[in-house]
């Protein structure tokens, strides 16, 4: 791929442009320059058949008017005339032509050289395991849909060990492998040689659930930027590690031609260290900033009614309104219904001097 619509790097207010990947002969015909690539990890510029046939021991390629041809070329001022002096180079003619005879080897079907048999055996490989890991997701998607547990008290893929429980995923894959060849071969193939790899670990388990987490994630947020305003519904709660998680939701309002949707996003837990007021304000506001939602565009917030969360004074609602005025303070209402219960029964002298141990009052709204 070579990246040839950017976005490029500026460097002293400099950078590569899409023009330099296309050549003006002296007829006024344009041409590609197809060995021009351009790299955004290393926001370098590349000859592509140098760095497949640049011999180590030639200096006018190691070190040609383009640059090392390892490291790439980013001195964007001087991009003219080097571009061209490297393209008239010997050493790039000669790169450039083994480069060429190589694909038209490999690309043409009638040849059956040594290059397009091993290209036909990496498509073929290439397409097994893309066949194996869509399997693979596909069971994992599903247990994930319906809620259900990974893993058994004992893992084997051993089709003679049946009396252990092998965990849903082992299981609906062993099932699988009943009706389907790909994945019924790839099973064979890990518990006769279990040091290959075969994408069925814990471990790989977990990647997979992640990622399928996060693009799941970035579908909700890309929908919440479409509609700009939202209203966020943080809590926290302990978990059984007594570690502070703090749960994240995001209210907002859908539309879709002339459909008009209210939607609540549960956008995952994260753990909280500080729950203090300010510690908690902090962690909501970088969790936005993460997810890419600006608190400019809030315009509501709805917390429980613990002095942390709704104190008027120094509590996280107050916080945020001074950072955005517009996010209006929402306190919820079966905490409100509750305390309103609670301050009703301390007014009566009966409710307050029975005796304690007899009388337990419970507030819940339906």
């Amino acid at each position: 791929m070579q990246h040839k619509d950017g976005p490029f790097v500026s460097v002293n207010n400099r950078s590569l442009s899409s023009s330099w990947f296309k050549k003006t002969l002296s007829n006024g015909m344009i041409v590609p320059r197809t060995w021009l690539l351009y790299s955004p990890s290393a926001e370098a510029a590349f000859c592509f058949c140098c760095l497949l046939f640049g011999q180590a021991d030639q200096n006018d390629l190691q070190k040609s008017s383009f640059g090392n041809i390892h490291n790439g070329f980013s001195s964007w001022q001087k991009l003219s005339p080097r571009v061209a002096n490297h393209e008239n180079s010997v050493a790039h003619r000669v790169a450039f032509l083994k480069w060429k005879e190589l694909e038209n080897r490999v690309t043409t079907a009638r040849d059956r050289s040594v290059d397009a048999l091993l290209q036909s055996q990496i498509l073929s490989e290439q397409q097994k395991w893309r066949d194996v890991l869509d399997r693979i997701l596909s069971t994992i998607t599903f247990l994930a849909e319906q809620n259900l547990a990974f893993r058994g008290h004992r893992e084997t893929l051993s089709p003679d060990d049946w009396s252990s429980n092998p965990g849903n995923f082992l299981a609906v894959l062993k099932l699988l492998a009943k009706y389907d060849l790909v994945i019924r071969q790839h099973i064979d193939s890990a518990v006769q040689n279990r040091h290959t790899c075969s994408y069925l670990s814990h471990d790989i388990q977990n990647e997979f659930i992640e990622l399928l987490g996060k693009s799941v994630v970035d579908t909700i947020v890309a929908d919440i930027r479409r509609a700009k305003y939202f209203t966020i519904m943080f809590d926290t709660t302990p978990d059984l590690a007594h570690r502070e998680q703090m749960s994240q939701v995001i209210r907002y309002v859908s539309i879709s031609g002339k459909d008009v949707e209210i939607k609540e996003a549960f956008l995952g837990f994260i753990e909280v260290h500080d729950k203090t007021a300010a510690g908690l304000t902090e962690a909501i506001t970088s969790r936005l900033e993460t997810l890419g939602l600006h608190i400019e565009d809030c315009r509501g917030q709805a917390f429980d009614n613990a002095a942390v969360m709704a104190g008027r004074k120094s509590g996280v609602q107050q916080r945020i309104l001074q950072i955005n005025p517009q996010a209006v303070f929402i306190p919820c209402d079966n905490h409100s219904l509750n305390l309103v219960g609670v301050h009703a029964a301390e007014t009566s002298p009966a409710v307050v001097t029975f005796p304690r141990g007899y009388l337990v009052v419970t507030f819940c709204t339906f």
